[in-house]
């Protein structure tokens, strides 16, 4: 869809242009894309597409703390119905163990990590899940 592709593309703006951007237009477009893009509940692919794309944010590390402000407002896709929104939310948390100063237990809490677990029917998904337990033990360095 022409939204999914639209999400990609501003984060991907915002990933290789972070230090250029007016810190008003990236928080506009942040608040955008976590408020509208990531609830928008008749498209699972621009839900998956905002986790997907605030990854790719993440791989610049002048967005950690911004995006570590930011993150906590997408916990809920942790319980989404789409298991592609699910999945791609995993994903996310996989890249947010790895930045500095970003702690997956500041986006989503290790027991409703854990509740998703027991929901989980699928081994790959529940996998992912584990290694996101398991990188949200470790503590973040700033």
């Amino acid at each position: 869809s022409a939204r999914r592709v639209g999400v990609s593309a501003v984060c991907v703006i915002l990933k290789n242009y972070w230090d250029m951007m007016p810190p008003s237009e990236t928080a506009e477009l942040l608040t955008s894309l976590y408020t509208r893009c990531a609830r928008d509940r008749r498209a699972p692919m621009v839900r998956a597409a905002v986790c997907e794309g605030f990854g790719w944010i993440l791989q610049n590390a002048l967005s950690h703390p911004t995006m570590a402000a930011v993150l906590p407002n997408l916990g809920e896709l942790l319980n989404d119905r789409s298991p592609l929104v699910r999945a791609a939310f995993v994903n996310l948390l996989d890249a947010v163990s790895q930045c500095r100063g970003v702690s997956v237990s500041n986006v989503v809490k290790t027991d409703d990590l854990f509740l998703r677990l027991s929901c989980e029917h699928t081994e790959g998904q529940a996998e992912r899940l584990q290694r996101g337990l398991q990188s949200s033990k470790k503590p973040a360095t700033a």
